[in-house]
């Protein structure tokens, strides 16, 4: 007999990176205590560049001066990667999942996946994703890692 989960799912809209990092961690600590259910947070984000532990701001193919005349921000993460770009028409999901309710554990430091279009890509960006998927795993409990 299979089991029955609770998944819920949640258009957030256009979410500023900021604002939904901040509502990724406070839902994570929720779910780390069983307080809400899993969660798949899907939005879009003003145009923005995460860089990962391993990136630089030498990744970004724009000088600071032509990104913030165009109204793109620059974010640090703790993510593995390199430079990612996020914007308006991207899917963005963002899981906040409890492993250990599906039988699982930590998979790993991180988990994505990604899928790439060819059209109606910003110029600016040389690593293209129509939508996104990714999370880092703590305590059992995935929380946001783009």
């Amino acid at each position: 007999m299979m089991t029955q989960r609770i998944f819920l799912v949640q258009d957030l809209g256009l979410v500023d990176y900021d604002r939904a990092w901040e509502l990724q961690k406070a839902l994570a600590a929720r779910r780390a205590e069983g307080a809400v259910p899993d969660l798949l947070l899907l939005l879009e984000h003003p145009h923005v560049f995460t860089l990962g532990r391993r990136g630089q701001d030498a990744d970004i193919l724009l000088s600071p001066e032509e990104l913030a005349r165009l109204g793109v921000t620059v974010h640090h993460v703790d993510r593995g990667g390199l430079a990612t770009y996020h914007g308006p028409g991207q899917l963005v999901g963002y899981p906040i999942v409890d492993l250990r309710a599906w039988g699982g554990g930590p998979v790993g430091p991180h988990v994505g996946a990604g899928a790439g279009r060819t059209d109606a890509q910003p110029p600016h960006s040389h690593r293209h994703a129509a939508a996104v998927l990714g999370a880092a795993v703590a305590s059992s409990v995935t929380y946001p890692s783009t």
